[in-house]
């Protein structure tokens, strides 16, 4: 297949009607951001198409809730559709569930240059430039399902053909490969596909099939750059794909390993040279952080145990998070810490499982639990038959094995923190809780703490782990 060269954009899941989530608070002077990032997000894909010149903007599913976005949405919308019209910039828009296009007012007429597929059938258009064929654009919208049927699809033999579809081709929760597979029987050179949310290629070549995923993280968990993806297909029919970031406010789950040796003032200046790289890296953004902090050796007794355990207990955490907010995260863009994740420690000493105590008994059963990773995780206390109990427990369901681990792993080191008073993670020598807290300030023992001895003896350690 050989022609004339194409080019064009590539988005989808732009979910207008959410703003920024999942913070237990949001500072005033970032309100604004939390609310705008979706639109600013949005105004840039605009604005790339129009400085990219490109012949068409592919929109896969999830553009907005055209009820819980109010009329700054549709406003935006109509407004960049008006102007990708006068650039000559065609729009093919393949609905998902969230667009719900019979929620739209009747009195808001699309501009001519955007085509809505059909939600009932296949549709086919070929896209002219200059009153020539240069692409066949194929597509479909859903206000139901999350998958869709690649035999519906069909490719041309003589122009490069775009499919634009929003969900997972239908036996791809049977099979991945299966699915790949018949996405690649259909001679189509595109799969501009949408619904999800991080950016995925599932398949390079001939045929490219590309979740180019949404254009703002909204979440922790949507963390890095998003934004669309520009795609060009040469005269030899040869394509190349580009990802060009667009979001206004960008995610960052940064992993810190606390090492023996680490004291309050280490971990500072490993902070701040964190946060001033990733302020270098994203100059355009937001830059939203969640220091998630670990040992980095979980078998030795050290210093880095005591800092982490001071963590958890939280005084320390909010006095750093203060700081770095003060210091980095005042201005917009900037860097907000969001907040401290301390893991979970795998390993505890032998010892605790053996005590004849309350904490030896709960040690006991996590590590019961642990063993037994079939075995559902019962909810006590919720009152049989009531429909908010069916409610809760549904929320409080476990998705998944890594999650299951985890929450146990949660489950005895906050066990540790409130019932072992006069120890933190740490078998061999005793510091005195009221001694320890404010301990290596600023890299300094406080007045009236206890330093570590200079070694401690490791003792017999057990992972927390199933089997164990």
């Amino acid at each position: 297949m050989s022609g004339n060269p194409l080019r064009f954009l590539h988005a989808s899941d732009l979910h207008l009607e959410q703003p920024l989530h999942g913070v237990g608070h949001v500072p005033d002077h970032l309100i604004d951001t939390f609310l705008d990032a979706p639109f600013i997000a949005a105004e840039r894909l605009f604005d790339l198409a129009v400085a990219e010149q490109v012949d068409f903007v592919v929109l896969s599913g999830d553009v907005l809730d055209p009820l819980a976005t109010g009329p700054r949405g549709l406003d935006l919308l109509l407004r960049q559709f008006r102007r990708l019209e006068e650039h000559g910039i065609g729009v093919y828009w393949s609905q998902g569930i969230v667009d719900r296009f019979e929620a739209w007012p009747e009195s808001v007429p699309f501009p001519r240059n955007v085509t809505i597929f059909s939600d009932s059938h296949v549709d086919s258009v070929t896209h002219r430039r200059d009153k020539k064929p240069v692409a066949i654009v194929q597509g479909c919208s859903t206000s139901e399902r999350r998958t869709f049927s690649s035999i519906e699809f069909e490719g041309d033999a003589s122009l490069p053909t775009v499919a634009v579809v929003y969900g997972k081709e239908e036996t791809a929760a049977a099979d991945s490969q299966a699915s790949v597979q018949s996405l690649k029987e259909r001679g189509i050179t595109y799969w501009a596909l949408g619904g999800v949310h991080a950016s995925k290629t599932l398949c390079e070549g001939p045929v490219t099939a590309h979740y180019c995923g949404t254009i703002q993280g909204r979440r922790p968990e949507e963390e890095s750059a998003h934004g669309c993806t520009l795609v060009e297909i040469d005269r030899r029919g040869r394509l190349h794909k580009r990802n060009i970031s667009l979001d206004a406010a960008r995610w960052c789950n940064v992993q810190v390993e606390v090492g023996d040796d680490m004291n309050c003032a280490g971990l500072v200046r490993l902070l701040r040279d964190r946060t001033h790289q990733l302020i270098e890296t994203s100059p355009d953004q937001q830059v939203l952080i969640r220091w998630m902090l670990s040992d980095s050796d979980e078998l030795n007794d050290s210093q880095g145990d005591i800092l982490l355990g001071q963590l958890r207990e939280g005084g320390l955490a909010d006095e750093l998070l203060d700081s770095l907010r003060k210091e980095f995260g005042m201005k917009v863009p900037g860097a907000w810490s969001v907040e401290f994740d301390v893991q979970p420690p795998d390993s505890l000493p032998a010892g605790w499982y053996d005590e004849d105590t309350i904490l030896g008994d709960l040690l006991r059963v996590v590590r019961n639990a642990q063993s037994q990773p079939e075995k559902r995780l019962a909810h006590g206390g919720l009152p049989e038959g009531a429909r908010v109990a069916d409610e809760i427990a549904a929320a409080l369901e476990i998705g998944s094995a890594e999650e299951r681990s985890k929450i146990l792993r949660e489950v005895a080191a906050l066990s540790i923190d409130l019932l072992r008073g006069d120890r933190i993670l740490c078998s061999d020598f005793v510091i005195p809780a009221a001694q320890s807290s404010g301990a290596f300030i600023a890299g300094k023992p406080a007045v009236g703490s206890v330093s570590p001895p200079a070694t401690a003896h490791v003792g017999t350690q057990t992972k927390l782990t199933p089997g164990k």
